[in-house]
């Protein structure tokens, strides 16, 4: 899995006034040597995509992260949903998460990311692309 950290900017707003935490892309890669160098990240213009609120499993932050709606089930599982976030305790095994927005990809063209595999590498941009599969 790869993890790209959106920037803020006028294109990106509408996920940030969604959340009041750092926002990621989580997507799958079979290319994982290539990360560093990744200048962008194909989405799907007809998949819908969820922002999700949750907690970095390993720092305990707040994090809101971005996944096709329909691999959710992939990332997190039914009894999470059913958790409330302001009950979340540091190191808890079940990390509540939430559906704060969805819409298409279409919608994400021109974001600015950046790829959490090189923080020293220039920025990329979140593209569409017709050959993007769940």
């Amino acid at each position: 899995m790869a993890q790209f950290s959106v920037i803020r900017d006028a294109k990106s707003e509408a996920l940030f006034a969604a959340t009041d935490a750092h926002v990621f892309f989580l997507a799958w890669t079979t290319t994982p040597w290539t990360l560093p160098a990744n200048a962008a990240l194909a989405v799907g213009a007809s998949i819908t995509y969820a922002l999700i609120r949750t907690f970095n499993p390993y720092t305990f932050e707040p994090v809101s992260v971005v996944v096709a709606k329909e691999l959710v089930g992939k990332y997190f599982s039914p009894k999470q949903a059913e958790l409330k976030l302001e009950e979340y305790q540091p190191g808890n095994k079940l990390i509540p998460f939430r559906i704060e927005k969805e819409w298409k990809g279409a919608e994400t063209n021109g974001y600015t990311l950046r790829t959490t595999a090189s923080p020293t590498y220039s920025r990329g941009r979140c593209i569409q692309r017709s050959r993007v599969t769940l």
